[in-house]
């Protein structure tokens, strides 16, 4: 399972051709996998922004966000090991060739990153190596998966509430599970949108060059703030 050293040159180098395709191949079914070249400049962009974002202290993780989604993106909703193990190699690779100070281990390291948010963002993991069965077996998960997520929260707990009822607490306790996935979901997200406003309001700040101005701000600071921004210091 190796990439084609030719045309992953190509990629690096910035030079493969619209339609042109880095391929793995699956020795034990003999199937070939295959990056087309949208796919490839998604990787490529996203290295880029995450290589930008590890030098960002707000908007950073804004910049990781958007990568876990290209990334999301190109792996798709119920992506097999195989197809899993090559966008890690083509990202990793990407990443050593426009990061002079990369090595395998802090490439490795960088994916690892990604896999965390895209785990939290897109309930997408890394599937088990196994047999056909196991492959069924992961189909079916993901099927039972996409049919939660497709529920709302209000029926999600009317559900679970029933299966209580019954004392069916297995299939209760996976709606809860759910209902946790989306609350914690919601919580990052509101994170988010606060570093997010942060950020802005930071940048704006810095452009105030009126001292009256900005001593007006800062009496609307509340005390608990002001003594934040003094302990760090």
């Amino acid at each position: 399972m190796t990439i084609k050293s030719d045309v992953m040159q190509q990629m690096v180098n910035g030079s493969i051709a619209e339609g042109s395709k880095i391929a793995k191949v699956v020795s034990a079914d003999d199937i070939e996998l295959a990056l087309n070249s949208k796919q490839l400049a998604l990787i490529g962009t996203s290295v880029k922004e995450f290589i930008e974002g590890e030098g960002l202290i707000f908007d950073g993780e804004i910049k990781k966000d958007n990568v876990a989604k290209a990334i999301a993106t190109v792996l798709g909703e119920n992506p097999t090991y195989e197809w899993w193990e090559l966008v890690r190699t083509t990202w990793e690779a990407s990443y050593m060739a426009k990061y002079s100070l990369a090595n395998e281990k802090s490439a490795n390291n960088a994916w690892l990153d990604n896999t965390k948010r895209i785990k939290a963002k897109f309930a997408l993991e890394k599937p088990a190596k196994g047999s056909k069965d196991s492959t069924r077996m992961s189909e079916k998960r993901a099927k039972e998966q996409a049919e939660l997520q497709s529920k709302t929260d209000s029926v999600l707990r009317e559900e679970m509430l029933a299966y209580k009822a019954e004392d069916d607490f297995k299939k209760a306790d996976k709606l809860k599970a759910e209902l946790e996935r989306r609350e914690k979901l919601n919580k990052a997200d509101v994170i988010e949108q606060r570093k997010a406003r942060q950020a802005l309001l930071v940048k704006a700040m810095k452009k105030i060059a009126d001292d009256d101005l900005l001593n007006q701000i800062w009496a609307l600071v509340p005390n608990s703030i002001k003594l934040d921004i003094a302990q760090s210091k």
